[in-house]
């Protein structure tokens, strides 16, 4: 069985990702989560040991994964050209 919590925290973690952010991200992915949802992600086993607040855990389906990688890219390009990390097209310039 596919640990998606593992690939979604790597991915969340790598672009700082809060919580309404990963809720965005499935939005644009085409489907609707609660914040809570999200925060259940977080939370679990860590290198096979249970951290704080693992009881309150919840498993990411693979649907739930799809949807948050598919809502990834329109997420981060949005993300990143409000911050200026991406440099502008000619057509913005």
């Amino acid at each position: 069985m596919t640990d998606w919590n593992s690939h979604f925290r790597r991915i969340a973690g790598s672009h700082k990702m809060s919580r309404e952010e990963v809720v965005e991200c499935l939005r644009l992915g085409g489907m609707e989560i609660s914040r809570s949802r999200a925060d259940g992600w977080r939370r679990g086993l860590q290198g096979g040991t249970l951290e704080r607040g693992a009881r309150r855990s919840t498993l990411m389906s693979e649907a739930e994964f799809d949807a948050f990688t598919s809502g990834l890219i329109p997420w981060a390009r949005a993300a990143y050209r409000d911050e200026n990390r991406e440099p502008a097209t000619p057509e913005e310039s």
